[in-house]
């Protein structure tokens, strides 16, 4: 309590307060809980950190691309400590793995556990759409890449092609993508969706010919590992291109489950989608084996009990973390806890 108020005086960030309040009302109702699991290393391992520190409670930690790629994280003691003090860190890919690794100079245990999908919410589509039609989807940030995606639309329509393209999502970008739509002329071939309920976005990867996701590396560092809509896609038959990035390549392998292009490269990524559009045994193809890789590595079933073996065994075999300023084989919570 002590030290996070000496650090809210001292530059008048009361982020560390709250979180001191919210580590003390989770410890007031943990109840048996002998082990928690805190999803992103930010916010979340920072509260399961402090409960630590109170209780003696173990914790794991969940990462995602934000937490170890933007703005340079492991210059940071702080998520250095979080991460060191966990039980385990898990990583959604073997590339996000190897780079924890090194950001944590090889301390801590890092497990890989891919994020599956429940695959009779995404059923193998029967029929193709009978018009040629591109989809993306994803926030509009510049992680994404549809800047580049409505450059290749300019050029597919410069070449006598016909199809529409929407883009599902909303994000910082909008207006910018609005402006660029514009003054490329493509307005009657692309149309920005907005955000999209599950449901209803399922249906929209039903009458897709070809989906579209090429993402780049972002000024801040910040970038796609493994999109969920990806897997999405090809889980509904849907035949992909993106971009050739580390982790993306552990979902599509170029030429066989999907095609792949170098990030920014505006005039392989058009000639890759019209290659799809104009060729549909390769279409058949492709989407057929990345329905296989889908069901052999993503399903969420299998994905989930790699994890619960994981937390289990930490508890099984779980001994009280040693707290900063209480017992914690005798800790009386009530006693210790703001109210």
């Amino acid at each position: 309590m002590r030290n996070a108020l000496r650090r809210s005086r001292a530059d008048g960030d009361s982020s560390d307060l709250m979180a001191f309040f919210q580590a003390c009302c989770v410890v007031r109702e943990m109840g048996d809980v002998r082990h928690l699991h805190a999803h992103y290393a930010n916010v979340p391992a920072k509260l399961a950190l402090l409960v630590q520190r109170l209780s003696g409670c173990s914790y794991s930690i969940t990462t995602h691309a934000k937490d170890i790629f933007q703005n340079d994280p492991f210059a940071s003691p702080k998520l250095l400590e979080r991460m060191g003090r966990a039980r385990f860190v898990v990583a959604n890919s073997r590339f996000s793995a190897a780079h924890i690794r090194t950001g944590l100079n090889g301390q801590g245990e890092i497990q890989v556990v891919y994020n599956g999908l429940d695959l009779k919410a995404f059923p193998l589509r029967k029929t193709e759409p009978e018009r040629p039609a591109l989809l993306g989807v994803g926030r509009l940030v510049e992680k994404k890449g549809f800047s580049d995606l409505v450059e290749a639309c300019q050029i597919l329509k410069s070449r006598g092609l016909k199809f529409g393209c929407e883009i599902v999502g909303t994000g910082a970008g909008s207006a910018q993508l609005k402006e660029q739509i514009r003054n490329r002329q493509v307005g009657d071939c692309i149309q920005l969706v907005g955000p999209l309920p599950q449901e209803v976005l399922r249906g929209r990867y039903e009458r897709a010919t070809v989906f579209v996701l090429p993402c780049v590396r972002a000024k801040d560092g910040d970038r796609d590992i493994l999109p969920n809509v990806i897997k999405e896609a090809m889980a509904v038959g849907v035949p992909v291109v993106t971009s050739r990035l580390e982790g993306i390549e552990e979902l599509v392998e170029d030429e066989v489950t999907g095609l792949l292009v170098e990030p920014g490269d505006v005039a392989g990524l058009a000639a890759s989608i019209e290659r799809l559009l104009m060729q549909p045994q390769l279409r058949l193809q492709l989407s057929r084996e990345a329905r296989l890789v889908i069901e052999e590595r993503f399903d969420r079933r299998t994905n989930f009990a790699h994890l619960r073996r994981l937390l289990t065994g930490t508890v099984e075999n779980a001994q009280p973390e040693g707290s900063d300023s209480l017992d914690s084989t005798t800790v009386d919570h009530d006693a210790h806890c703001i109210r």
